[in-house]
């Protein structure tokens, strides 16, 4: 549920969200003396309301942006209190707390994903920030540009853990698959010292990047694995094919890849003389090499 920012969107909500999140208000209001926590308020409204449908936790969520936006409330970790202690957290621009929720670097925790939920960005920021103005900062600025959001977690885009969950639809794997083969393109075109050309047409098809100085073609993939690597090389020389079709303007071809290539992936491309490059991020920078 993405509540707009004051400002940038309206909203109606039905008579039944309004009484809801009207239920809920008064409650938090009713119990800031004694710190009533996120659960505390939600199993209030659960319990008023057990046999409608509904989603608490947005109604929840309606109740303590406003709350937070109007100064009536600290959110305060996991519960909520009367402001007016002198390490309050004040209003920021969404652009100073975007850039602070991306400098927290997304690290890879042990189960191999990089992903967070607004609340947890909320405590690692470490009271700086108000839990409103970190949630509209993420919804607002870093969503699709460079956050993606699945349920409650979000991920940085380009991180292959974005595309694991099992639930995505087709096209909506398909989708993320475009955002995350750009954002890995606009990251290594980032880190050249030279300028190269994006989308490059080729007839009815494009190179995702068409490197002059060096007279190389690149393909992206969001994916490292074996029959994606190898076969964007194969696609990388169809586009070498064409754009050679009345002059020689491409020498070599590469392959760029979100991790380094398997082993077997390189012993196939040499087995068959595939002649190309990988290029690959290896955690620090871009390594390009020959995909042998």
């Amino acid at each position: 549920m993405a509540v707009p920012y004051p400002g940038s969107a309206s909203r109606a909500h039905s008579q039944n969200t309004d009484y809801r999140v009207g239920l809920v208000t008064r409650y938090i209001e009713q119990n800031l003396d004694r710190h009533v926590t996120w659960d505390e308020a939600r199993a209030y409204l659960e319990a008023q309301h057990s046999d409608t449908k509904g989603t608490p936790a947005g109604w929840l969520l309606l109740a303590v942006l406003d709350l937070e936006w109007t100064g009536a409330i600290q959110y305060d970790k996991d519960y909520f209190r009367r402001p007016g202690l002198p390490t309050d957290a004040k209003y920021a621009p969404l652009e100073e707390v975007a850039q602070a929720v991306l400098a927290l670097g997304w690290p890879r925790p042990s189960d191999g994903k990089r992903s967070r939920t607004i609340h947890q960005c909320f405590l690692e920021l470490g009271g700086r920030y108000r839990h409103c103005d970190v949630y509209w900062a993420m919804h607002e600025l870093l969503k699709g540009t460079r956050l993606a959001c699945h349920r409650a977690y979000w991920s940085l885009l380009g991180d292959q853990a974005i595309l694991a969950d099992p639930t995505l639809a087709p096209a909506q794997r398909a989708e993320l698959e475009k955002i995350v083969e750009a954002e890995l393109c606009d990251r290594y075109v980032a880190s050249l010292d030279h300028r190269v050309d994006r989308e490059y047409p080729l007839g009815e098809r494009r190179a995702d990047i068409f490197d002059r100085d060096r007279k190389l073609i690149i393909e992206a993939k969001a994916y490292s694995d074996d029959v994606v690597a190898l076969g964007a090389i194969t696609q990388a020389m169809l586009y070498r094919a064409i754009a050679n079709h009345d002059a020689d303007i491409i020498d070599r071809v590469a392959v760029l890849l979100p991790d380094p290539p398997s082993p077997l992936a390189r012993q196939v491309a040499r087995t068959c003389d595939l002649d190309a490059d990988v290029i690959f991020w290896d955690g620090r920078t871009f390594q390009h090499e020959p995909f042998r």
